[in-house]
């Protein structure tokens, strides 16, 4: 019975080296995921920003664009009415 027993001992030493080395594996695979998972996040607040600074911009570019058209638009009356109105 004490064999039965050293036996079982070497068998859990050797399942518990095994698990602490899936347990490492595991560790390293899960600092790497994290690594690019925080590059990507890195990638994704730039690309944000930039978009946000391109909305800003096409709205500069539709205010000013907004008012030369009413810009035109008035003088284009103004000089209708000028020429219509009867001297």
């Amino acid at each position: 019975m004490a064999g039965n027993l050293e036996f079982q001992d070497s068998s859990w030493f050797e399942y518990r080296r095994m698990i602490l080395s899936a347990l490492e594996r595991l560790e390293g695979q899960m600092a790497t995921l994290s690594a690019k998972i925080d590059t990507h996040d890195s990638v994704r607040s730039k690309d944000i920003a930039d978009i946000r600074v391109e909305i800003g911009m096409l709205k500069a570019k539709a205010v000013v664009f907004g008012v030369l058209a009413s810009v035109v638009v008035t003088f284009g009356l103004n000089l209708l009415v000028t020429f219509l109105r009867p001297h």
